[in-house]
């Protein structure tokens, strides 16, 4: 064996190590040779004899991540969300909004009415435009509430999604 196979065989094997049992016997049993080397498969097979002190004979029904062949490989694993917790998360958004819009709003109308400068505002623009900057701020409150409400609304709606996916594959099996 050369020394650069040799290392390459170190390697592999240094790699495989990281691996689960439980992984290394499904690789093992799978015996995928599209997937994995003779030197990989060499290397699978030591360490599971270190670890298991004998190695069975390689069976793709003991495999534990074989997968079936109806199976979709793109379904929303449910493990992923839990939808109570979604539609709190939405809630919670939508109050926070509304809490925004309303301390914003209580804010700029105290200011407005500490800073009136009186009604000769309106026959003066100059005045008029003094008010902008104590007026400004419920702009700010409007875009926070808009943000909450398309983020609340996002949730819903892809819970919405994750549960007719659901649905389409229990039809689909059904």
């Amino acid at each position: 064996m050369s020394n650069e196979m040799n290392q390459r065989m170190k390697q592999t094997r240094a790699s495989l190590e990281t691996r689960g049992t439980k992984e290394l016997l499904d690789i093992w049993h799978l015996h995928d040779g599209d997937e994995w080397t003779d030197e990989a498969f060499q290397a699978v097979h030591d360490i599971l004899s270190d670890r298991l002190g004998s190695v069975p004979e390689p069976d793709p029904s003991q495999a534990l991540g074989v997968k079936e062949d109806d199976e979709d490989e793109t379904a929303w694993p449910d493990f992923l969300h839990d939808t109570d917790k979604v539609f709190s998360l939405s809630y919670w958004a939508r109050v926070l909004a509304w809490a925004m819009l309303l301390l914003y709003v209580g804010t700029t109308t105290w200011n407005v009415v500490n800073s009136w400068p009186g009604y000769q505002a309106f026959a003066q623009p100059s005045r008029l435009l003094s008010l902008i900057p104590t007026v400004l701020p419920i702009v700010l409150g409007l875009a926070y509430f808009v943000i909450l409400q398309a983020v609340s609304q996002g949730l819903l709606l892809l819970v919405d999604i994750a549960l007719d996916l659901s649905d389409a594959k229990a039809d689909q099996a059904g």
